[in-house]
């Protein structure tokens, strides 16, 4: 009598009754979604309104959360926003949980919209306080340039829960993170390194020295056949680490036989050899000072962790490696046990695999793969330099003394020993495309070793899949290298640390500089590319060739405003055959890429848009940097401009000496475009005047240069071109429609525009082009772009206009430029959001992988609750409970009433709690951190893309 009682009421109040059908289709709906099958997941959510149409506020509340978090991981972000905000209006005085406010502040931290992502994860630590998500707070504000009120932030999280918190290794590294952003090094390094001794695992038993230990970089290893560096470091009587130090000479050899006369772009003809100097930060390199570089070999060392970030001996030695990136090189939070994919101080791994023989790599725990400009600028160059080490043999004559000093007799009697018809080479995935323009490239024709190597057969790609076992090397042979670094560094400096006790390499000048490669492996990169491409020649229509490097197509961050205004200006000046547009989105090949930047006397665009491939740009190119703007003052946080500084060296973003450093040792003349700037995690606004400054400044460069206007007889003069429509894929920023397309130019192959043609010599050894997608596939994130004249904005689909709609658009263009009188269309309206789903299809098997930084919270009435606290590198996925239960990093019970959270599988120290206040240099060092901000601009819309069988939203009539 009491449950229809109870029913009446709610039916009197508007609810549905909460029936046993709804209660186990949303079991059901739970299961689903804990097997990481989404779309079944959806389908029986939906399933549970279609029985309930109106559930009681509470289950409304679970229901609506799950499904928007289901539909979270299957990239439907609109309306996994929609159905977050209807879980907080299905309980608006306080919501039971604070699910919905993380999940809403994960969503707005994936599409980019950081001042949404601040707003929700304020009002889920109004509910309930965690160091987790305090620390996302705080990561989320360094990526709004709010750096001053981030380190408070952060700081108040390792003070409320110290160093044993569930997050306390992530705060550590976001802390170091803001630091760096305001050129506080030696509050940077400090912070860095206390993130990796929080990874390190806490069960020592069984270490010789009693604990776990770190070491940075090869200084005190010492080389092959020796007695080992450090005591009890042996494996079968030998040592488990040895070094070989190992000169330049060779690599210079194969370097003047690859290089070809200099080139004659510009004043700088002269073979790059030995000083060059940073443009930006004024120091002078020279690599003949600099050390060399080193082949590292370990014993039965094991690697582990999804990235992998984990190279380390295990018991009795119990040695972790950073390599000589150290530990103040940017490690990733889940440095070492705190992996998501590694348990190494946890009886239940995942198992190991053990690999019998010799298998070479490169050094790298930083996930420098991910990292684009690492990847191309960085880790290519090592592998280039290792596989050119193993077909080393000291030549006769004069140069033997100095191969004998620089360890290539030892290296040849060291590499005897290895059996390479058994030999392997780890690759992290994303090197695969390199190691297929390696392999079709001249290299291996004089390197029979690495030829066999880079075969299919000897591959071992580490592709990041989880779950993945840890595994063995008998014998692990790296590459690495000590970054040209010319800052000041306090060696062997002992810090109170928790888990650790020895000494650390401390740093006071620049970071980002432990990133940079050396000059020499820079050259063999570019000059084995271009070696394997026919001889550069080009139709005078087509010089000067103008490359303006895109971001349209990718992430919703380092985006130019502007841009398509400023490739319309370029095109009007220049020549629409002598402008090409570049986007690493757009699936090019790594030859095509090579060529593109080979063909180009000009380059533009800004650090994260690709221009790491000016690795393979010619000697003397142009190359125009749009730069960012660090928080090195207080005042400038918000305000990313470079309107008062007095050096562009002291206002740039130290993490832009990378791309200065990098265009010097490859010859190339940097300019910074102080017409656009933004924080390192925002976006630029070019306006019109801006985008005319910058033609402007490219055609005083290229005249003065000699290579504008033509010498040509018959061709007209730049300035006489009529000023076509803007270029670009989409809209422009002030919504004028996209031209007509340009005439074929003679350089590019078939269906692609405006871009230099497909080496012959690579087309054998090139994979197929994959097929096309299906329509509701290729239905990407509407573009958007920022016309800073203006403030306004386009967030429309492609334009799908006709021919003869899009000639006609032109032509009226053109008259009435030729009038004199503007042109424009009004803006396109915002893509509607999409609130009701069409019916889910049938269940489909799970996807292979899951998430990482995915959380599970179990509710105890029966119910369970979903919850992302971003992507976050200190987060572990779900894992089965022995009990039953389905718990991730935090869980939920409710013995009474009354909800109460309660914090599973932290990893406790053995060390020790820290020191509550932190240290007393934070505050000296910090004080200018206290002073109000200024808020920037509200952040654009998201952009949102559908997939699956959801069709996009169809152009607006006004886009065509």
């Amino acid at each position: 009598r009491l449950a229809g009682l109870a029913s009446a009421l709610a039916a009197s109040e508007g609810e549905t009754a909460w029936s046993v059908e709804a209660n186990n289709a949303l079991a059901e709906a739970d299961r689903l979604q804990q097997q990481k099958r989404w779309a079944d997941a959806i389908t029986y959510y939906k399933r549970v309104l279609a029985v309930s149409p109106n559930p009681p506020n509470f289950q409304k509340y679970i229901v609506l959360n799950n499904l928007g978090w289901s539909m979270y991981h299957t990239d439907r972000w609109a309306e996994a926003e929609h159905y977050y905000h209807l879980a907080l209006a299905a309980v608006p005085n306080k919501p039971p949980t604070d699910h919905a406010h993380i999940n809403l502040a994960t969503l707005y931290t994936k599409t980019h919209r950081p001042a949404e992502a601040v707003a929700s994860y304020r009002a889920a630590l109004s509910m309930t306080a965690s160091q987790r998500v305090q620390t996302q707070l705080g990561r989320v504000l360094i990526r709004n340039f709010q750096v001053g009120e981030a380190v408070e932030t952060l700081k108040e999280a390792l003070s409320a829960w110290g160093s044993d918190g569930p997050a306390a290794q992530e705060a550590h590294r976001e802390l170091g993170t803001a630091y760096a952003a305001r050129r506080n090094w030696g509050r940077a390094s400090h912070h860095l390194i206390r993130a990796v001794d929080l990874g390190l695992p806490t069960n020592s038993t069984g270490c010789a020295a009693a604990r776990w230990s770190v070491v940075e970089g090869w200084g005190g290893v010492h080389p092959f056949g020796n007695s080992p560096a450090l005591s009890g470091n042996t494996a079968g009587g030998e040592p488990q680490v040895s070094a070989l130090t190992i000169t330049y000479a060779h690599a210079r050899r194969a370097l003047a036989a690859l290089e070809g006369p200099p080139p004659s772009r510009g004043p700088a003809a002269e073979p790059l050899r030995g000083r060059f100097v940073d443009p930006l930060s004024g120091v002078a390199y020279d690599e003949a000072a600099s050390e060399p570089f080193r082949l590292v070999m370990l014993r039965e060392v094991a690697l582990a962790g999804r990235r992998p970030t984990a190279l380390y001996l295990r018991r009795p030695a119990c040695l972790f490696f950073t390599g000589e990136h150290t530990a103040s090189g940017f490690l990733p939070s889940s440095f070492g046990a705190k992996d998501a994919d590694n348990a190494l101080d946890s009886d239940s791994a995942r198992g190991e695999k053990w690999l019998e023989g010799d298998t070479f790599a490169v050094m790298d725990v930083r996930s420098g793969g991910a990292d684009g400009w690492q990847l191309r600028v960085e880790l290519a160059s090592k592998l280039l330099l290792l596989l050119l080490s193993l077909d080393t043999e000291p030549p006769e004559g004069s140069e033997q003394a100095e191969e004998r000093r620089s360890g290539s007799e030892r290296l040849s009697s060291a590499l005897s020993s290895v059996d390479f018809s058994r030999a392997r080479l780890l690759v992290p995935s994303q090197l695969l495309p390199t190691v297929e323009a390696l392999r079709s490239s001249r290299l291996p024709r004089g390197y029979p070793r690495a030829a066999r190597l880079l075969a299919e057969e000897s591959l071992l790609v580490w592709n990041g899949s989880a779950p993945a076992p840890r595994h063995i090397f008998e014998r692990l042979l790296l590459l690495d290298w000590r970054p040209p670094y010319a800052g000041a560094e306090k060696r062997g400096r002992a810090l109170p640390l928790h888990r650790t006790r020895q000494r650390w390499r401390v740093f006071d000048s620049s970071l980002f500089a432990l990133r940079f490669p050396h000059r020499t492996p820079l050259l063999l990169q570019r000059a084995v590319f271009h070696a394997a491409m026919p001889p550069l020649s080009r139709p005078a229509e087509t010089r000067p060739r103008i490359l303006s490097c895109s971001r349209e197509g990718a992430a919703l961050w380092m985006q130019l405003g502007g841009e398509q205004e400023l490739q319309s200006l370029l095109a009007s000046r220049f020549g629409v055959r002598r402008v090409a547009v570049y986007d690493a989105e757009q699936g090019e090949t790594l030859q095509k890429t090579a060529q593109s930047f080979r063909a180009a006397d000009v380059l533009i665009g800004s650090r994260a848009s690709g221009l790491a491939n000016m690795v393979f740009a010619t000697q003397g190119s142009l190359v125009y940097l749009f730069p960012t703007v660090d928080a090195a003052s207080p005042e400038r946080q918000g305000r990313p401009s470079l309107a008062d500084c007095d050096s562009l060296g002291e206002c740039i973003s130290a993490e832009e000496h990378g791309v200065s450093f990098t265009a010097a040792a490859l010859g190339l003349s940097l300019r910074v475009l102080p017409q656009a700037a933004a924080h390192p995690w925002g976006n630029f606004s070019l306006s019109a005047a801006g985008a005319a400054a910058v033609v402007d400044r490219v055609d005083a460069d290229l005249r003065e240069r000699g290579l504008w206007p033509p010498a040509e007889d018959g061709m007209p003069d730049p300035k006489s071109y009529s000023a076509p429509p803007p270029m670009g894929r989409g809209s422009s920023a002030g919504g004028r429609a996209s031209p007509p397309p340009p005439a074929p130019d003679p350089l590019a192959p078939q269906g692609e525009k405006l871009l230099p043609p497909l080496n012959p010599a690579w087309t054998p050894e090139m994979r197929p082009s994959p097929p096309p997608l299906p329509a509701a596939e290729m239905a990407g994130p509407s573009k958007r772009h920022a016309d800073a004249s203006s403030g306004g904005q386009s967030n429309s689909p492609p334009p799908t206009a006709s021919s003869a709609a899009v000639a006609a658009i032109a032509a009226d263009a053109a008259a009435k430029c030729r009038e004199g009188s503007a042109y424009s269309l009004p803006p396109s309206p915002l893509a509607a959001q999409a609130t009701m789903l069409p019916p889910s299809p049938p269940p489909s098997p799970p996807p292979p992988e899951a998430k990482a930084g995915l959380v599970e919270h179990q509710f105890g009435r029966g119910f369970r609750l979903a919850v992302d606290v971003v992507d976050s590198d200190s987060v572990p996925p779900p894992t089965d409970d022995p009990a039953g239960f389905w718990l991730g990093a935090v869980g939920i019970d409710s013995d009474s009433e009354e909800l109460r959270h309660e914090l599973a599988g932290t990893i406790t120290s053995a060390g020790g709690a820290e020191g509550a206040a932190g240290d007393a240099a934070d505050e000296a060092d910090d004080a200018s951190a206290r002073k109000p901000t200024v808020q920037p601009p509200a952040p654009l819309p998201a952009k949102m893309r559908h997939v699956g069988n959801d069709p996009p939203p169809p152009p607006p009539p006004e886009d065509n």
